[in-house]
């Protein structure tokens, strides 16, 4: 009797062992014919099925045990995936491997790991272990230049663990390739000043005057305190008069004069801010920086006079009213000095 049941099943299990049959010469060929280096950069590939690929890598080990080249393709799918605790057995003995490549990769293979176990610690005397041990990894990494060309990566990881020699020359680089990156510049400027290597602050403060418009004051004023730090008094003199209008910029004008021992200059600049003054408290520091540069300029008749007229405005001041009293015997004025105390005398004061 003819079973059709029979004959389906009969013709499954035939067509089930021809296809194994096929898969298994394929996959013969595959491997055989395949170059090897190019399977295994589909299996390091993020699109490749990770269950597959680490079932592939896992039996090619078993056959080679030894082969450091697989082991690192492991670690490397390992951390794709989140794996750190296989890619940590893996890294482990590669980071001893007498090859320079494979020692290397695992080398940066294991930051890269524990960096990210750092970030899945909760416990923070862990996490301050754990950085440490990235910190002497990263400094080893970059002492013996194993560092790759990723110059924004490796500025980051400097800044993370926080080693500032590196993290200097890594921004100095990105400078280089991108000179109108404000961050970096603001970056190296201050590592520049730290490293006290002020003409390449100067330079980063020209580029930084440029490019960061909405600070243009702060990076003025910066550059004029540096050169007037290096005694280039003509230079910051410059700086300030081909600077936009501002008028905090003609008070740095003033104290210049006064700092560079102008002091005819420093007088002539500070009557001027004295006689603009719109607050009381603005006249009172330039009225004292002014009577102050006409005693340093040895102009004690101009001072002197000068006092005379403005004593009243400033007579119920009491810190105006000692200043006074002393640069009328700054300028050898004791005549000037009984007479004002006696005018202080007669208000109460």
């Amino acid at each position: 009797m003819y079973n059709v049941d029979e004959e389906e099943k009969h013709f499954y299990v035939v067509e089930y062992k021809e296809l194994i049959f096929i898969f298994g010469v394929f996959v013969f060929i595959f491997f055989a014919l395949f170059p090897k280096d190019l399977i295994k950069e589909q299996i390091v590939s993020k699109d490749t099925d990770y269950e597959l690929s680490m079932t592939y890598l896992q039996n090619l080990l078993l056959r080679d045990p030894s082969n450091e080249s697989l082991k690192l393709i492991l670690a490397q799918k390992a951390l794709q995936k989140g794996d750190l605790t296989l890619a940590s057995n893996l890294l482990e003995p590669l980071i001893k491997s007498q090859d320079s490549k494979i020692y290397t990769q695992a080398l940066l293979l294991n930051y890269n790991v524990l960096k990210q176990k750092y970030f899945q610690i909760k416990d923070e005397q862990e996490k301050k272990q754990l950085k440490q041990k990235l910190f002497s990894l990263f400094l080893q990494i970059y002492s013996n230049k194993l560092y790759d060309n990723d110059l924004k990566k490796w500025y980051e990881e400097a800044v993370f663990v926080n080693f500032n020699p590196a993290r200097y020359y890594f921004v100095q680089q990105l400078i280089q390739k991108d000179p109108s990156n404000v961050a970096y510049l603001k970056d190296g400027y201050a590592l520049a000043i730290q490293n006290k290597e002020m003409q390449k602050a100067q330079y980063y403060l020209n580029l930084l005057i440029m490019y960061d418009k909405e600070n243009t004051f702060r990076w003025i004023t910066d550059k004029y305190y540096l050169l007037v730090q290096e005694k280039k008094y003509a230079q910051a003199e410059s700086l300030l008069k081909n600077a936009p209008q501002n008028k905090k910029y003609q008070d740095m004008l003033a104290e210049l004069a006064l700092i560079s021992k102008q002091f005819n200059k420093a007088s002539k600049e500070y009557m001027r801010l004295f006689e603009n003054a719109q607050t009381y408290k603005e006249k009172k520091e330039y009225f004292k920086k002014l009577l102050s540069s006409l005693i340093a300029a040895k102009k004690y008749k101009e001072g002197v006079a000068l006092a005379k007229k403005y004593e009243n405005l400033f007579i119920k001041d009491k810190e105006m009213r000692i200043f006074i009293l002393k640069s009328y015997l700054g300028a050898s004025q004791t005549n000037e000095a009984k007479r004002f105390s006696q005018k202080i005398l007669k208000k109460g004061l």
